[in-house]
Order: C-alpha cells, then structure tokens, then sequence
C-alpha cells in the first residue's frame, strides 16, 4: 500500500491522519519530480505534489484555459497546508521547490513570488493597469504568486470592517477579466490578472480563523485543503539538488514553454470516467465538509488541466482526469478530516456530541435535560432535522403505549467511505473492456508507480507503522533499472504548437 503520508519512525501512529492519495495523483514530470526530492527531505510529498501544481500553475500565465459552458476556468490554484507548527515542514516543502522554477522563469521567481495579503488594493497594486492621470505605467506582468506563510493573518484581515481581500480574492480565483475596487479616494482596477496563493496554517489557527462568513460566502471553497505533516527524520538533511533534478527542471521548462501558448484545452465528449464521477463530484454536501467542497468539480478540472499541460497536452485525458481525481479526493479527506462532522449549527453540532455519548441513544426529554432543561421545542427539532438532513444521526421509533416516542442515534462517519475513487476505479475498468474510455492521443508512457519505494523506513506497504528495522532513510526498490529512473524522460510533444489545427 501507497504511504505518501506517515508517521516518522519511532513517533505514535495517527489512524485519523488521512489515507495518502492514490498513485495516480504522482502523474508525469510533477510525480517525478516529487520522488527524486521526497528521498532528499523532511516534507510531506503532499506538500511537494500541491505546491508544485500551483506554482506551475501561475509561472505560465492565464492564456491555457479550459470552459464550463460560458465559464473560463484558468491553470490558477488558491491551496492551503494544514499541519503542525514546524513539525509540519510546509515552509520546508516550498523551499524546496523553488530553485526548479530559476530555469523556468527567474524574473518571476524574484518579482512576482510575494506574500503579506492585507487588503484588497493591495493586492490590485500589485497588477494593476496603467492610469495615464497619474502617470502610473501600471504592471505589465499580471502574474502574482501570494506566499503566505501565516495564512491565519490573511483570515484575520478578510474580517476586518470594509477590508476588500476577500471579495478581490475570489474574482481573482475565478479569472475576472476586470477586477476593480470602487473606493472613492484610491480606485484599484486590473485587467487580465493571474493569481494563485499558497497558504501555511496549523489546524488551531484554521479553527479559530475561519469564520463561518468565509464559509458561506464562497471564499473558502474556493481552496484547496490539504493535511501536511513531516515525512521522516533527517538528522543531517538530504541532497540540495540531487542527481535526478536537472532533467528535471529542464522538463518543467519546456512543460511551461507549452502552457503559454496552449490556448483552450479540450476534455473528449461522451468519456465514461467523468460521466461516473460527476454526480459525485457536483451532489450535494451537507455541513461545513460539505460547504467546503462545493466546488469540487471546478477543481479536479483545474488539476486535470494541470496535469495535461505538464505531458504538453491540449487535450485533458484519463490518466490526467485520473490524477486530478486523486489528489482532489485526497483535499476532500483531509477537510473531512479538519472539520469532521460540524454542521455548523452550535445546537446541531451539541445534539451530535451528546448523541455519540450515548451508546443507546436520547429521547427528546433526555436531550432536553442534557442541555440544561431550557431548550425550545422548535429549535430542538430544527437542529434534529439539520443532523437527519446531513446524515449524522437517526430517528427511532419507540412504542410507550400511547403515542410513539423518539429515540435519537448517532451515525458515526466512520463508516461512510467516500465513494469517488471507487466509482472512477469500476468507470475506468468498464470503459477500458469497451475501449471507448479515450479516443483521445495515446499519454507518454508512464512513470514507476509509488508502490515500487519503500516508504520512509518501512520493511512493509501493507502496514500503517514502521517496521522494527525500520531506518530514517527510505530504500528505493525496482524490478529493473529502467522502472526506476530518477528523471523523467521527456515525451515528444503531443500537440505541435506550429501546426496550423
């Protein structure tokens, strides 16, 4: 089994921690570029896979794109780590990152890589147009990577009174043409802007900052959450740049040269694995889970997109449907994982907690009584109905001898396992017996998957905790030489930028 998030050796296992993501989500040049650094440092793959994916995102600019029927969605991610204050190495995963990026565009590596979101003209200043009134000749370059180590400062200047981030952010995640402030004193406008954002948090800070206005209001969902923890132990660090990087960084380069000039990518119609998975991924959520993953079809496209231009792709195939699919399942765990079964209603969420402290269940009474013996009738069966709704707890009939009684029950989210990658699994198995799966341009050939390395120190990838040899460093295993090549063999080019189609 695939652990691409663990346990050091030595430390306590973590059961809840979320499962790792699927193997699929190590797709192409970014799957191996997470393998040649993951033996070399402390940080989560995770962290590696979803910085990575975002900084590629924006380096290439807002002109590969992909449409929801009128909607233009664009390669800019907003992600946010979650974890443990240092322990966590999420400052460690994007510093290691970022020397890929000097051969890919070393101007925006030094001008347009910024942090420290305060306000929402702030962040326009950063792209805004020429105004010939003040002589401003404005920002040529609407790219702008936001870093912000301490995202918890960012929750806290989003509700602030008249503070504008919020709203700018979310017109910038949804690639507005124009995105403006309409102060009267110092009016911001940007045209054409491209911006993505990585954020730091440990789980604390994400509790006690994010309100429920950010919840509701769209702006939350509109990232991507991921649970990141340390991945080993090295006492004496790992190779800076290790021997596997330069074709690397050379792949990422040339990815990149293709994704500014891609244009609209093309998904192929009628594909049986996204007819699967699009109930799913479009179905209502219930509770402050569910508010957070309301978009999760817009996103697993983005990162399928992603995915495409990285094997210089126009066109968004299984194996990167695939990979988006896994890595959003992975975001959705890890915020089912965060947030577990709040509803978001105070009384609901009580009512839940009394209930899964009571093996037999409560009656009315009993709740009423748990609660201090002043709750109302109506706001009692109205915080029943929000647990019923969202499936967290369940109504007993009990016979009393005259009028029947009601016994609650809670449903523990335990045993609710999230479907997604199942249905993908079983769409793609069928599809690929009727061989009308993809038509689409045949994918390069594929890389070693996971499975092949014995992660960090175990003697086995069927357990959850190291093995009793278990060492600090990880032991690559192959079956042969070429199934564990630490570059990546760059594919010829599936689409040729010059040709007239």
């Amino acid at each position: 089994m695939v652990r691409a998030s663990s346990t050091p050796a030595g430390t306590p296992s973590q059961p809840d921690w979320p499962a790792p993501p699927a193997d699929e989500a190590y797709h192409g040049p970014i799957g191996a570029i997470v393998r040649t650094l993951e033996p070399e440092t402390e940080a989560d793959p995770v962290a590696l896979l979803v910085q990575g994916l975002t900084m590629f995102g924006n380096v290439v600019g807002r002109n590969a794109h992909f449409r929801v029927e009128s909607d233009r969605h664009h390669t800019n991610l907003f992600a946010v780590l979650v974890g443990p204050t240092g322990g966590g190495r999420k400052g460690t995963s994007h510093g290691r990152l970022k020397p890929l990026f000097v051969g890919v565009d070393e101007g925006w590596l030094i001008g347009r890589c910024v942090g420290g979101v305060s306000s929402g003209e702030g962040l326009l200043w950063k792209v805004r147009d020429a105004n010939e009134k003040d002589e401003d000749e404005g920002e040529p370059d609407k790219r702008l990577m936001l870093t912000e180590p301490e995202f918890a400062n960012v929750l806290k200047q989003t509700e602030r009174q008249g503070n504008t981030a919020s709203a700018c952010l979310r017109q910038l995640w949804d690639g507005s043409e124009v995105v403006q402030t309409l102060t009267k004193n110092a009016p911001a406008k940007a045209t054409a802007a491209h911006a993505s954002m990585i954020g730091h948090i440990t789980q604390e800070e994400l509790f006690r900052y994010l309100t429920a206005t950010e919840m509701a209001n769209g702006f939350a969902n509109r990232f991507l959450f991921a649970c990141v923890r340390r991945s080993k132990f090295l006492p004496d660090g790992g190779t800076l740049i290790p021997a596997g990087l330069p074709p690397l960084r050379a792949a990422l380069e040339t990815a990149a040269g293709f994704a500014r000039d891609a244009g609209e990518l093309h998904r192929p119609v009628g594909n049986p694995l996204w007819h699967a998975v699009y109930p799913i991924l479009t179905g209502e959520r219930a509770g402050l889970s569910g508010a957070l993953t309301a978009r999760a079809a817009p996103l697993t496209l983005r990162l399928a997109m992603l995915y495409a231009l990285l094997d210089r792709s126009a066109v968004i195939r299984v194996p990167h449907l695939m990979a988006g699919l896994a890595l959003w399942d992975y975001c959705e765990r890890s915020v089912r994982f965060l947030f577990g079964d709040s509803t978001g209603n105070p009384v609901a969420d009580h009512i839940r907690e009394l209930l899964e402290a009571a093996p037999n269940g409560l009656t009315r009474t009993e709740l009423v009584a748990a609660r201090g013996g002043h709750q109302h009738g109506d706001k009692l069966t109205a915080s029943l109905k929000v647990l019923e709704a969202a499936e967290l707890a369940r109504r007993e009939t009990v016979p009393t001898g005259g009028r029947p009684g009601e016994r609650w029950h809670a449903i523990r989210s335990v045993a609710r396992e999230s479907p997604l990658m199942r249905t993908a699994r079983q769409a793609l198995a069928e599809c690929d017996q009727s061989e009308e799966c993809d038509r689409s341009p045949r994918p390069p050939p594929p890389i070693p998957p996971f499975d092949r390395f014995r992660r960090f120190g175990r003697t086995s990838d069927a357990g959850d905790s190291p093995g009793p040899n278990a060492t600090a460093r990880p032991v690559p295993v192959a079956d042969s030489e070429e199934q564990f090549p630490f570059g990546y063999n760059l594919p010829a080019p599936l689409v040729d930028p010059d040709s007239p189609a």
